[in-house]
């Protein structure tokens, strides 16, 4: 057996896998009441701000109010999206994340141009969900993880083009949630294996950064939380089934939500469809959706199967370039026995 009928093999082997391994999925989509819940946490400490409060207080009281845990430090969410909602009006931050979402879009429908009608299509088709997201939810702002997924997807099409714009897109990304950090971290690590020393220095510093950051945020945190405050476990080990509850924010995943089964070939087919992606930038899409799998495996709940929209966008990219990947590994695997014109005529 060859390379390429291997590789078919094992792809073959992951989806039995995977639809073996979701049986019994813990990860079940929580109600929508939940979900809201959520939402109008932040939406109360919102409130209170504009009255005077800092974020602190406000959050502490809001979530004892709620009945919301406060220990670990993660339950606690950096405060720049929120106090940024605090100053400026609700609609023009809708209209930034819909243009947000709708450059990444456009951005990445004009480079997948190169690998056919039909993948440019299906890419452009599946990277509309984050935006008609945007626009649809009047609450999707608050998502900070949504604003994650569009900055890492921006910050990957600047990186053959400009660095800087790599940059400081990662820097957002990090100043809005410690979920960026997996991203940052990726990028470093490739970059130290490339013998890029200069660029990993610069992805070194970005995590010290976030680590001074993230200090001074628990700080403050600190003061406001006392041993008897509820406390959470965030590392349960959800495992696969949590990984393919994430990766429902596709047009077909959202559609068909109930059926656990069918979203258990997506992360196979994804993960084939990057490693395929010609370049560099391949490489960088596959390592960063790979790593934050691997994050899942160990970290998350049950209904924290929102964070797959980190990954949103790159899970469109991976799902386009699966078609054509799909159809050349079955070519190279079981190649055609009809004579070629080389054959007929030496």
């Amino acid at each position: 057996m060859d390379s390429r009928r291997f590789a078919l093999a094992l792809l073959l082997g992951a989806l039995v896998l995977t639809l073996i391994g979701v049986t019994g999925s813990p990860c079940d989509i929580p109600a929508p009441a939940e979900r809201v819940n959520d939402i109008d946490v932040l939406y109360h400490v919102i409130a209170d701000m504009r009255a005077g409060q800092g974020y602190y207080p406000a959050m502490s009281s809001t979530l004892r109010e709620f009945g919301y845990c406060l220990r670990p430090l993660p339950a606690f969410r950096l405060p720049l999206l929120t106090t940024v909602g605090s100053l400026v009006p609700e609609p023009i931050i809708r209209v930034f994340l819909v243009a947000l979402a709708c450059c990444v879009a456009a951005a990445w429908t004009w480079e997948t141009r190169r690998a056919g009608r039909l993948v440019t299509v299906i890419a452009g088709a599946l990277l509309l969900f984050p935006v008609a997201m945007s626009a649809y939810a009047s609450w999707a702002w608050l998502m900070p993880d949504l604003w994650i997924g569009l900055l890492i997807a921006l910050a990957l099409w600047w990186y053959p083009r400009n660095r800087i714009g790599t940059f400081v897109c990662a820097a957002l990304a990090l100043a809005i949630r410690e979920h960026a950090v997996v991203f940052v971290l990726t990028m470093g690590m490739m970059a130290l294996w490339e013998k890029r020393y200069r660029q990993a220095g610069i992805w070194g510093a970005f995590v010290c950064g976030f680590i001074l950051y993230l200090a001074i945020h628990a700080h403050m945190v600190s003061g406001y939380v006392t041993p008897a405050d509820r406390a959470r476990q965030w590392v349960c080990f959800p495992g696969w089934p949590f990984v393919v509850s994430t990766v429902r924010w596709t047009w077909p995943g959202f559609f068909l939500f109930s059926f656990t089964r069918v979203n258990a070939v997506v992360p196979p087919l994804v993960l084939l469809g990057l490693f395929q992606y010609p370049g560099d930038l391949g490489k960088r899409m596959a390592s960063t959706v790979l790593a934050y799998m691997c994050a899942f495996m160990f970290v998350g709940r049950a209904d924290s199967w929102y964070w797959g929209l980190l990954y949103c966008p790159l899970l469109a990219i991976g799902l386009a370039y699966s078609i054509p990947a799909l159809r050349q590994l079955l070519r190279c695997a079981f190649p055609s026995s009809a004579p070629t014109e080389s054959d007929t005529h030496p």
